[in-house]
């Protein structure tokens, strides 16, 4: 029923916590499909190391950026129609599967489905404080929900239907280097009718890991993955609200792609696309104005 998809570069030191979590998990009809990004830390020899049927290992000569290809790779070896996603650092609860199969049975006009899950620090779990305002265990939600909240998805929490993502044209490959699952959730999203978010923690994401994509001092935000796609989102669409979603999301982005900026570089951020900034500049400082004040509130509290 599911194809297991964990794309894997040098993750030697997660590894076994990631396989070992698909493995041991309560429903049984699944596949993994492991994808040796060019790892040079160890990755393989931990990949060939397990013996088990369900494990298809393929492998790349050339790392790409952010895995798209490798997922990408996983996504066209898959024999089921279900695939579910996994980081090579990250990990599931081991009713993961079993609780999207009883998703998919009670939504079976569901294409996308995700669910609930926790950052874990060295030293802290922290919980997702959003999550707290649903009490239904199935939540139904558009991409302009996505766009205002950006809270409904993560990689390793979600299941979607192949064909769904084959249609929306898969992840990013050889375009972005940071951000392509954002612009891929946000393409399924738009062509997709239902979506449904799990109310149950089914994954675990760990911050604080060798080799992260997402670490802006090895691999800054140079370029806004997701842009092409909202701005054909927007051209193709007469719906004002979801205008304002994309307006939204692009003034967090350019938000937080400012402070990363300074914090890396101690400077003043660097822009490519002046033009959207321009247009999003009264929403941007709308955004910019009430973060500070809550950092300020903050501070004076701590005080």
């Amino acid at each position: 029923m599911f194809s297991v998809v964990i794309p894997i570069h040098n993750k030697k030191p997660h590894l076994a916590r990631s396989i070992e979590s698909v493995l041991n998990q309560t429903f049984k009809e699944f596949e993994l499909i492991l994808i040796d990004d060019a790892s040079t830390d160890g990755s393989k020899e931990v990949i060939e190391s397990y013996e088990d049927s369900r494990i298809k290992v393929f492998y790349r000569t050339e790392p790409g950026p952010g895995g798209y290809a490798a997922r990408n790779l996983g996504i066209r070896m898959a024999k089921y129609d279900w695939i579910s996603f996994l980081d090579a650092d990250d990990c599931w609860e081991l009713n993961f599967l079993e609780s999207f199969a009883d998703a998919i049975i009670h939504n079976p006009r569901c294409n996308f489905f995700s669910a609930k899950w926790d950052n874990i620090y060295s030293d802290r779990v922290v919980e997702n404080t959003y999550f707290d305002r649903f009490t239904d265990k199935y939540v139904k939600f558009d991409v302009t929900d996505f766009l205002n909240h950006n809270f409904f998805v993560w990689t390793s929490a979600t299941t979607i239907n192949k064909g769904l993502l084959v249609e929306a044209g898969m992840f990013p490959e050889n375009r972005c280097k940071r951000g392509g699952d954002m612009d891929a959730w946000i393409r399924c999203l738009s062509i997709n009718n239902e979506n449904i978010w799990i109310n149950v923690k089914l994954a675990h994401y760990y911050k604080e890991t060798v080799n992260q994509v997402t670490s802006n001092n090895r691999n800054p935000v140079l370029e806004i993955c997701a842009l092409p796609t909202l701005e054909l989102l927007r051209h193709n669409s007469r719906d004002q609200n979801l205008h304002e979603a994309i307006d939204t999301f692009l003034a967090k982005i350019f938000y937080n792609k400012m402070i990363s900026d300074y914090r890396r570089f101690k400077k003043k951020p660097v822009f490519h696309d002046l033009k959207t900034i321009k247009r999003l500049k009264k929403r941007l400082y709308i955004f910019v104005k009430a973060n500070l004040r809550i950092l300020f509130l903050e501070k004076t509290t701590s005080n």
